[in-house]
This record gives C-alpha cells, sequence and structure tokens, in this order.
C-alpha cells in the first residue's frame, strides 16, 4: 500500500512539472517517477531507513551550519588579523594524521598511481586500453554524455563488444540526462539528441544499468577497470568538455587496488538491480579483503560518502584540524561551511592554505556563492587563485597526504552522493600531486582584495549549503 501511494504521488508531482517546464521534462519526469515508485521494490527496508536518515542528517547539518556561520566565524573574527606562516624548509611528516584517516578508511590496499592531468593525456590512454582489452571492460560514470566524443566512445566500446569484449556500463540517470539535454555550447553540434543508454545498447550485446537515484541522490562515483589490472578513478566524466575543455584530472592504478574495484563495481551493479537490499545486506557483512602488496605498491586508503557514511567528510574535517603546514585546495564547488570554517582556523594556526577555484563554473543558478567563499576565506587570509575557465579537479594536500577522486566540497557531495576518494602518504606521489597543484596556481590568478558581490549572491550562498 505504501509503494502504490508513493507511485501515484509521483505520478501526480510528475504530471505538474511536466505542465509547468513542458514536454522536454518529460523524460526527466518519467526517470525521477520510476525511481520513486517501480524502483522502490528492490530497496523496501532500505529506502524509507535512507529517508529518514538523510532527515536527520539534514537537521544536524542546518543546525551545526548557523552555529559556524553566527558563532564560531565571529569568534574567528576576534582573532584577526591572522598570524605569519610556519616556515620549513623540507616539509615533516605529520604522524598524527595516519591514525584519523585510517579510522575512517580501514585497512589500505596495495597498488601504483599515475596522476593523468587533462583531457588531452588521459583520454588517449583510456582509449588505447579499450582497445587492447581482452576480456572485460567495466565503465562507472556520472555522465555518459550523448556529444560527438562520448559517442565516439561509445563506438569504441561497441566495436570491442563485437569483437567478444565484455562491457558493463553503470550511469547515473540523473547527471546523464542532464548532460544530453545541454551539451556545451562549443561542442560540435548534432543533428539529433541520442539517449546514449539506448545507443550503447543498439546492435551490441553491452550490459548497461543506471543508477537508482533514490531521494534525488546521484551516484557521482567516476572509474574504469580494464580487464582487471588497470584502473581509472578522479573527476573525468565522458563527453566533449572533459576530453578537450576543462581542467581535470584522473589517476592510472595497477595492483590489487584494480581488485578492489572491480569487486566495488559487482556490489553497484548488483544493487543497481532487483536484489538492492539483499546486495546491501551482503555488503553490510562481507569483510574487507586482505591483499598481499607486489614490489613497488604504495598504500591506497579508500573514503567514502554514501547517504548512511560520510567517512570522506569526516576525514577532511579531521584532517585539516590536524594540519601543521600546509593545505592545498583545488575543487570547483567550494561551498560547504563547516569546510570553509576549517580551512579559516587552519590558516590561523599558521597553516599554509592556498585553494584554487574556477573563474565559472558551469553551474550558472549559484554562480554567486564561490565569490561569498572567495571573500570568507580571503578575510582570515586563506590565498585564493581563480583559475580562467573552467577547473573541474577535485585534489587535496594536506601535509604529507594526497587526496583525490570525484567528492566536491558541497553537501551534495559530502552527505548524500555516492562518492568515491583516494588517500595516501607516499612521498613521490605525493610529490607529484604537489607539482599538479602548483602549476594550477601558476596559471590561475591570485585574488588580493574581495571581489565585488551582488545582493543574490549572499541568496546562492544559502542555496549552495543545501547542494
Amino acid at each position: 500500500m505504501i509503494q502504490s501511494f508513493v507511485k501515484w504521488r509521483s505520478l501526480g508531482i510528475g504530471m505538474a512539472l511536466i505542465l509547468v517546464g513542458g514536454c522536454s521534462a518529460i523524460p526527466k519526469i518519467v526517470s525521477v517517477t520510476e525511481d520513486h515508485s517501480v524502483r522502490l521494490v528492490s530497496r523496501p527496508i532500505s529506502a524509507p531507513a535512507e529517508l529518514a536518515w538523510r532527515a536527520k542528517t539534514f537537521g544536524e547539518m542546518t543546525v551545526s551550519r548557523m552555529y559556524i556561520r553566527y558563532h564560531r566565524f565571529n569568534r574567528l573574527s576576534c582573532r584577526l588579523p591572522v598570524p605569519a606562516l610556519r616556515p620549513y624548509t623540507t616539509l615533516p611528516p605529520n604522524e598524527s594524521l595516519l591514525p584519523l584517516i585510517s579510522f575512517y578508511s580501514g585497512p589500505p590496499v596495495p597498488g601504483t598511481v599515475t596522476f593523468l592531468t587533462g583531457g588531452d593525456i588521459f583520454f588517449p590512454h583510456f582509449e588505447a586500453a579499450i582497445a587492447s582489452a581482452t576480456n572485460r571492460i567495466a565503465i562507472k560514470t556520472y555522465i555518459f554524455d550523448n556529444d560527438v566524443y562520448a559517442m565516439a566512445v561509445a563506438d569504441l566500446l561497441k566495436a570491442r563488444n563485437q569483437q567478444g569484449v565484455q562491457v558493463q556500463v553503470l550511469l547515473d540517470i540523473i547527471g546523464s540526462r542532464h548532460a544530453w539535454d545541454e551539451n556545451h555550447p562549443e561542442s560540435p553540434p548534432q543533428a539529433e539528441s541520442v539517449n546514449t543508454l539506448r545507443y550503447l545498447r543498439k546492435d551490441s550485446t553491452i550490459n548497461v544499468r543506471q543508477s537508482r537515484n533514490l531521494w534525488l541522490s546521484s551516484d557521482h562515483v567516476k572509474f574504469f577497470t580494464i580487464d582487471g589490472h588497470t584502473a581509472y578513478l578522479g573527476g573525468m566524466n565522458i563527453g566533449w568538455e572533459y576530453r578537450y575543455l576543462w581542467r581535470d584530472m584522473m589517476s592510472e592504478l595497477t595492483g590489487a587496488v584494480v581488485t578492489e574495484l572491480d569487486s566495488y563495481f559487482d556490489a553497484v551493479w548488483t544493487q543497481a538491480g532487483w536484489l538492492g537490499d539483499i546486495e546491501l545486506l551482503r555488503q553490510a557483512t562481507a569483510r574487507r579483503h586482505v591483499y598481499t602488496a607486489r614490489p613497488g605498491d604504495i598504500n591506497l586508503y579508500f573514503l567514502v560518502t554514501t547517504p548512511w557514511r560520510h567517512y570522506y567528510f569526516r576525514t577532511m574535517l579531521a584532517a585539516i584540524g590536524g594540519a601543521r603546514h600546509r593545505i592545498y585546495v583545488e575543487n570547483a564547488y567550494l561551498w560547504n561551511k563547516h569546510i570553509l570554517y576549517a580551512l579559516c582556523e587552519a590558516r590561523h594556526r599558521g597553516v599554509d592554505v592556498r585553494v584554487v577555484i574556477p573563474m565559472e563554473t558551469n553551474i550558472k543558478s549559484i554562480q554567486g556563492a564561490d565569490r561569498i567563499s572567495a571573500n570568507t576565506l580571503l578575510e582570515h587570509g586563506v590565498r585564493v587563485f581563480l583559475y580562467p575557465g573552467m577547473t573541474h579537479k577535485k585534489a587535496t594536500l594536506i601535509d604529507n597526504w594526497a587526496f583525490w577522486g570525484s567528492a566536491n566540497m558541497d553537501d551534495l557531495s559530502l552527505h548524500k552522493n555516492v562518492e568515491l576518494n583516494l588517500a595516501t602518504p607516499d612521498a613521490p606521489t605525493v610529490q607529484a600531486l604537489e607539482s599538479i597543484m602548483l602549476a594550477g596556481q601558476d596559471t590561475a590568478t591570485e585574488i588580493l582584495d574581495p571581489i565585488p558581490t551582488r545582493t543574490w549572491d549572499a541568496l546562492k550562498s544559502r542555496l549552495a549549503d543545501l547542494l
């Protein structure tokens, strides 16, 4: 009876939105209605529990945001001006971060890491890996676009599938449908809009599933595995802007970490089917596999976000709070008040805090939130850099630790979406990411004075708090 009520209620909402949004909204409305009616059948226990947990988290975060905005930031302002930076010639290790991070991540997984910055570097690697695959290609992405470049990748996957390679694609339908309707203005025009789901299935045996978007959440994770020996994880979706326009980063992984990602893919693949709650129960009772490291492997720590587990958020707060020397952040959506306060408070402790954000984000409706965040950071001595164009990279350095993956620094990524990030204290890997982040700072323009804001920017900042 409950499912029937939800179904008819969703259909009623869908009809109302169609009247408001017109026929172009029909595919999105159908998808949302399906997620909150038919697909609830596979999640009869976890779906209502997840909604209750979301309500609890929303209440807690709303109260704590108000406390930070009206009390803690006021107290921090009383400590102005900020102190001088702590000088150091070589970065000493911060041993206190390991227990903080391992508490949320669990045991590390061995593997190797190579950073691939920019679509011109990553996608040729990715295409070559697809072309050389002999057994299995697993694609886990937020957006599989329908522009010219995404269709070229789809054709490559279909060609390999026709040659006997198993291809599985798991995409987020909310993110993908939005991208299908709004291709980047600089991408080559197409004669008609293509449904990538149908295109991949046509004349092939490619298995395609969509992540369940219960309560309007998204599966924002992006990684691809090839034959169980190579994986790519980071912030890039499959589309024109990621290939040719935006600054972004993926990591090429080998070793046991690929096995762990394949296991993760199999779990979320099953969870996206009709055995959702059964798979969740299996995951909850499964033991973490212990891997044997090869020579040259490093320790990699998995940090996840799910509606139930906000481990990346907790890790970031703990690591920023424990930082002693430096914090470098490059993230397009730096809106979370808890993270902003933690960065400002770290600067008041004498930590070198630097932030790179884009000149303009791709989310125009809340563009002004970046200005509010930048001015808040500037007021408390944080160095803020504006990257020309769009940087979509999600990377952080905290003392001798490197963090990267899919998560933004907004409430959506830190509490509501499904996200997957990696961390490591391996010195060569940290140095490699440091070089990439310093190059981004050199390309960007450092802000020395507050950015002029408009009346609506404060309202957009409040809206960004919820997103």
